[in-house]
Parts: structure tokens; sequence; C-alpha cells
């Protein structure tokens, strides 16, 4: 779309320096929608919070309050033994965006 915007997934535009951060997104989002662990309430939250995530990394400087807040629940939710390993790969993606 723009010199330094990217579209990833479900159309979610992000900067182009965010991409890796963005498709690690998309994976624990398809992970997490593919669950047998959590119940739908959970999911549509945990959904909901990885797309205001992929919503900051469309700016060219997130808010990293934003990020960590969101984060923390994610991962929190998502710590289930199913999800472990998801979450494993893609705090290395995330975690430096509020840190």
């Amino acid at each position: 779309t723009g010199q330094n915007i990217i579209t990833v997934g479900d159309g979610n535009q992000i900067n182009i320096k965010y991409k890796e951060a963005a498709e690690a997104l998309i994976e624990l989002r398809n992970a997490i929608t593919k669950s047998q662990d959590l119940d739908e309430e959970v999911k549509l939250e945990v959904v909901s919070d990885i797309d205001s995530i992929q919503g900051q990394l469309a700016k060219p400087n997130p808010n990293k309050t934003v990020i960590s807040s969101l984060w923390n629940g994610i991962h929190k939710a998502a710590s289930v033994a199913t999800l472990a390993d998801v979450i494993t790969k893609v705090s290395p993606f995330i975690i430096p965006l509020f840190s």
C-alpha cells in the first residue's frame, strides 16, 4: 500500500519493520483459534488483543505500554500446555516491542 506499510494475514496493515512480529502473531492467532483447551470467550478476547497489537504495528512508533499490557494478557491466556510452544516461538518477536 505505502512505502513502509505492508498487508499481512487477514488484511492487517503493518509497518514493514515489524513484519516478523506480525507473522509470528498470525501464527499464534491461528493456534489459538484451533485450540481445544480454550473456551470460545477466551479465544475471542485473545484474538481481539492480537488484532490490537497488529494495529499498533501499523504505527511508526507503536505504543509500548499498550503492547505490553495486551501481550501480558495474551501470554497468560495462551500459556496452556498445547500453546506453550507457539508462545515460546512468538515471544522473542513481541517482547522487544515493549522492552
